[in-house]
């Protein structure tokens, strides 16, 4: 069994309180069900400003020419692992080729208001590691 667990960093400035308030998120990569959480759980709407905001902070990542071939790699497999139509992969593409990106603030409010999210966008990132290790490779440039 393989558990991520997202806890806040042992820091002076974060009480134990504090801490407790966050609480322990985990993962557990060997239940199948739980791996296929919230990304695959998201309305249709969701699904789409969850890949364009992963689409268009790509290109805020890694901006450089070098990388378009991982970009577009990377955007292509979410696009898949989101269970969005391929008709979607060529806005998908766009965003993660720079463009589009004055509707980021849509698609976190569009996010933040997913009934499966119930105030806890870390969930988020969790889906984003299960897609990243989900095959045993880890993407990385």
């Amino acid at each position: 069994k393989i558990s991520f667990s997202l806890i806040p960093a042992e820091d002076d400035h974060i009480t134990g309180q504090d801490r407790a308030a966050h609480g322990l998120v985990t993962m557990a990569c060997s239940d199948e069900t739980k791996l296929e959480l919230v990304g695959r759980l998201l309305s249709e709407p969701g699904r789409f400003a969850y890949g364009g905001l992963c689409g268009v902070t790509l290109s805020l990542l890694f901006l450089e020419e070098e990388h378009r071939q991982f970009r577009m790699k990377f955007i292509k497999g979410l696009v898949q692992w989101l269970q969005l139509s391929e008709s979607v992969l060529p806005v998908m593409e766009v965003f993660a080729n720079g463009m589009g990106g004055e509707g980021t603030d849509t698609f976190a409010d569009l996010l933040l208001k997913e009934q499966v999210l119930e105030g806890s966008p870390i969930l988020i990132t969790q889906d984003l590691v299960s897609f990243s290790v989900k095959d045993g490779e880890f993407w990385i440039l």
